[in-house]
């Protein structure tokens, strides 16, 4: 097991959680891509539903002609608006999206519950709440992520919950990746320093007694 794996299995198990954190990966125009090794999408499909696979295993490589959401195609980088310009958008030509590994990612999407949300606050400081109605994984999780270099939680949007099939206690918690490779030691210390004051709660009450 890889030193990646073992970090993921450790994000894991601290969290519950029963699926996989999502890298998301930018390639921009230009840039070399590796197309080996992901799963074939079938048809045009949008883009919270891949985000939603990947959680479950699969690794894609999504390309514009793989994409059925105009608000992803605009809000990724990977179309140009026609009229004008859209208040929210990655401005770098964006030629292919690796939705999968969490390796070498620039941001990393974590399907949590409320509750698991409440364990990160604890470990992870400056996340902030973003609710764009339509745009919530690829606007609210990528976009705004990758840009500000800030965590960000999403309630989602109707759009993710019926095409993306994420279930009704489902939020998105989105870190960078640098955020996301420090995940493991600081859960480490944080479990470390609750035994240790739970030890001393124990040892206080038997004091009093």
């Amino acid at each position: 097991m890889t030193n990646a794996d073992l970090n993921i299995k450790k994000v894991q198990e601290y969290l519950g959680m029963t699926t996989r954190p999502v890298g998301i990966k930018l390639f921009k125009k230009g840039d070399m891509i590796e197309d080996s090794g992901f799963e074939k999408i079938e048809n045009r499909v949008t883009f919270c539903r891949l985000v939603h696979e990947a959680a479950e295993g699969k690794n894609f490589l999504m390309r514009l002609e793989n994409l059925k959401c105009t608000n992803a195609e605009l809000t990724l980088g990977m179309h140009e608006p026609k009229y004008g310009d859209i208040d929210f958008r990655i401005k770098d030509k964006i030629a292919a999206v690796r939705i999968g590994q969490p390796g070498n990612a620039d941001v990393v999407i974590l399907i949590v519950n409320p509750e698991q949300v409440m364990s990160m606050a604890n470990i992870v400081e400056g996340i902030g709440l973003r609710f764009r109605k339509n745009r919530a994984v690829c606007g609210d999780c990528v976009t705004e992520v990758y840009t500000s270099g800030q965590p960000r939680i999403s309630f989602l949007c109707i759009g993710s919950r019926t095409d993306g099939h994420f279930t009704d206690n489902e939020l998105i918690l989105s870190l960078p990746y640098k955020i996301f490779l420090e995940l493991p030691s600081k859960m480490s210390k944080f479990s470390s320093l609750s035994r240790k004051a739970k030890d001393n709660l124990a040892q206080r009450f038997l004091n009093i007694h």
